[in-house]
């Protein structure tokens, strides 16, 4: 069995509008570019299933679960916690300003915003023999 995250599909629940909308987008893009420099690759999970094949697995399955989260739960201050960590390298890509990560990081301490986590792709399979 093997786990891995789409964080490609993190996005607002929230019906919030152009502003709330526009802003996840340029976190997002921020987020994209600080994986692209570093090698990491934010969409593997959806390709997991896969892999599995490649590996000498047959009768792979898979399955994937999504949690909705409203601001200031645990997951949404972990995630709030992440983004003052990668701030600075964040605001650096141009995607998104430091004050709009700012803006981000209250939303996510505010219930009445939810958000949609990273999907969690898990797969399986057997080996023959």
């Amino acid at each position: 069995m093997a786990e891995e995250f789409d964080h490609l599909t993190m996005a607002p629940a929230t019906c919030g509008g152009p502003e709330i909308d526009g802003l996840w987008t340029r976190f997002m893009a921020g987020f994209q570019q600080l994986a692209d420099q570093r090698g990491l690759d934010l969409a593997y999970g959806r390709g997991l299933p896969g892999d599995l094949p490649a590996a000498g697995l047959q009768q792979v399955r898979s399955d994937a679960k999504v949690q909705f989260n409203p601001g200031g739960c645990p997951l949404s201050r972990v995630l709030a916690l992440s983004i003052l960590r990668m701030s600075d390298p964040l605001a650096g890509t141009g995607a998104v300003t430091a004050a709009e990560l700012d803006r981000l990081v209250v939303l996510l301490a505010d219930p009445s915003f939810v958000w949609m986590s990273q999907l969690m792709v898990v797969a399986w399979g057997r080996r023959e023999g």
